[in-house]
């Protein structure tokens, strides 16, 4: 199993890579301004959002603003002296967060008027004032090859992903009152993780999400003071990931999806006083110390829903709602060998795996 959680570790690993990348790597997302009526107002650039990767080879500080990729030639920005590769940042003292906003603010400007725009170039911020103009003349009437923009779904991520877990633990903590330990996770256990998911196209993300939860305990044995007894319990599950978003409002979606894979619990027992010899026969190899590791796994299915609202350009948050089913064909628990052949534990219980899971975090990317 734990094979195959590293094998699902990775295929999430990918995902955070290329989902944060999402369209950006198969070609710019380009907004193209000034394209509606003749009397909206009228730069005569070629913009679009800056990612993570771009910033940082501009050395670009903030985590808003537009990049300005083309300033059409007799265009009104080249009569406010924006250059190719500026990046702008606001306009009439509102922040310019993305390309959608940019629009947004634009829609409610009028030719005529006299605003200031604030604009990054090399290192250095900058500030002037103009006077805004429609495009209804004659050599402002350009025609652009429109290229594909932004997906109002957002393109991927990837984060770390803390996970509150209401399994079911009542097998798991009558062993460990058996043994005189306290019980465990009786209202939930914080699982931590990570998680990435890329989008495909139509909405759908593809991703993968692993996370786990251990704890390990020591105490006097109450029976025999030369003895202490050892307890460690993992709990984790993961898998892959398909998602379908669906956008909510500026910045804000929803999603609805599953997770596939498998899961389980793991726990490890030891009786020890410490005193350990070279076994030289039956008796000495079987008697005084006992340390033995018992495991449930479960193939795993968990719906869940998410809400996600994008932050910057590269940071969002996220809330994730869910369901953890486990199942298994198996009785009981059972124990590995050292060559992987399997022990199954006598009367030991048919333990589920199943509950209420709740994630709140960051998101990077969108």
């Amino acid at each position: 199993m734990r094979k195959v959680l590293l094998i699902i570790l990775l295929a999430a690993a990918v995902n955070m890579v290329f989902g944060t990348c999402g369209d950006h790597g198969m070609g710019k997302m380009v907004f193209m301004t000034g394209d509606a009526q003749a009397s909206a107002v009228f730069f005569g650039i070629v913009v679009e959002d800056i990612d993570a990767k771009t910033a940082q080879a501009m050395d670009y500080p903030y985590g808003y603003g537009i990049l300005i990729t083309t300033v059409v030639p007799g265009s009104p920005a080249e009569g406010y002296g924006l250059q190719a590769n500026d990046v702008l940042t606001s306009i009439d003292g509102e922040t310019v967060k993305d390309t959608e906003d940019f629009d947004e603010i634009r829609e409610d400007l009028e030719p005529g008027e006299v605003v200031s725009i604030g604009y990054w170039r090399a290192g250095k911020d900058f500030n002037k004032e103009v006077t805004l103009q429609g495009r209804d003349t004659p050599q402002m009437q350009y025609q652009f090859q429109k290229q594909r923009t932004p997906s109002k779904v957002g393109s991927g991520g990837g984060s770390f992903i803390p996970m509150w877990c209401m399994i079911d633990m009542d097998d798991v903590n009558a062993l460990l009152e058996g043994l005189h330990f306290k019980p465990i996770g009786d209202k939930g256990i914080l699982m931590q993780g990570i998680g990435g998911k890329g989008h495909v196209g139509k909405g759908f993300f593809v991703g993968g999400v692993i996370t786990s939860y251990s704890d390990n305990y020591k105490q006097n044995n109450p029976n025999d003071s030369n003895y202490h007894d050892y307890v460690r319990y993992e709990s984790g599950f993961g898998g892959v990931t398909l998602d379908k978003r669906f956008p909510i409002c500026k910045n804000f979606v929803g999603s609805l999806g599953v997770l596939l894979g498998g899961g389980g619990h793991t726990i490890e027992l030891m009786h020890s006083n410490a005193d350990y010899s070279w076994p030289d026969n039956d008796t000495e190899f079987t008697s005084g110390n006992y340390h033995s590791t018992i495991n449930r796994s479960y193939m795993i299915v968990q719906p869940k829903a998410e809400l996600m609202y994008r932050l910057l350009n590269w940071l969002s948050i996220r809330a994730e709602v869910g369901y953890v089913y486990g199942y298994t064909g198996k009785e009981g628990w059972q124990v590995q060998g050292l060559a992987d052949e399997t022990f199954y534990v006598k009367n030991s219980p048919n333990t589920p795996y199943r509950g209420l899971t709740f994630s709140v975090g960051p998101w990077f990317g969108f």
